[in-house]
């Protein structure tokens, strides 16, 4: 596949010659109807380690153009054609790729001291959307991606005792707990019990963040509109 990101346009052209845009769902389905297996997360993941690995910076307006083709593929595809056409492990490539940058971000300084660091919310955004599906939720459960999110927001905390990420953060870590624990009661095959789905979030360490980040009682430190 090769891609043309315009403006708002994210065009994807096909083996067979057309085009199509995968910010429409109309685009998304029609290329995961003709995609003779899908890599389109791995290979997003390989160019993002490539210009990590080649020490060169990749542009901020470079970097969310691609890593927006996971939110668009979340948003843009049904439940079942999403669980039909997109293999378990390019997901699972996605994850590794987020659990890994956060895991990285958590000495951050700028992170410590004032909860801005952009790159946190570039690799969250899209997790959003991706977890309104169950197969991202099950192995996000499955993986440490909830200890390693809490143990991020944790070292915000201890910086002073109440510090918390920015407002921007707090929302989508806020969006992303609530959709996992929504899918996990009505949307997985063999549906979890609320009473399982909280001792799972709270087992991993992020219920206690969720519910700070959810229901701030003050600004303090480091709640900007910024990331």
């Amino acid at each position: 596949f090769v891609r043309r990101f315009q403006s708002s346009r994210h065009d994807v052209s096909l083996p067979n010659g057309n085009r199509v845009d995968i910010s429409t769902k109309e685009g998304v389905n029609a290329l995961l109807q003709q995609a003779d297996g899908f890599n389109f997360f791995s290979e997003t993941v390989k160019k993002l380690n490539m210009s990590q690995n080649n020490g060169r910076r990749m542009k901020f307006k470079t970097k969310s153009k691609l890593i927006s083709v996971f939110r668009l593929f979340a948003q843009n595809t049904d439940q079942a054609l999403f669980r039909e056409k997109i293999p378990e492990l390019e997901i699972q490539c996605w994850l590794d790729y987020v659990i890994e940058g956060i895991k990285g971000l958590t000495t951050n300084k700028s992170w410590i001291q004032t909860g801005h660091v952009t790159d946190a919310w570039l690799l969250l955004e899209p997790c959003a959307f991706l977890f309104c599906h169950a197969v991202p939720v099950v192995l996000a459960f499955e993986s440490e991606f909830f200890q390693v999110l809490s143990s991020f927001i944790k070292v915000r905390k201890e910086s002073d005792g109440r510090a918390m990420p920015s407002t921007r953060l707090c929302n989508q870590i806020a969006l992303l707990v609530s959709s996992a624990f929504t899918v996990s009661v009505v949307g997985f095959e063999n549906n979890w019990s609320s009473e399982k789905s909280f001792k799972k979030l709270e087992a991993s360490g992020i219920l206690e963040e969720f519910l700070r980040c959810a229901t701030p009682s003050h600004p303090g430190p480091g709640r900007w509109d910024n990331v």
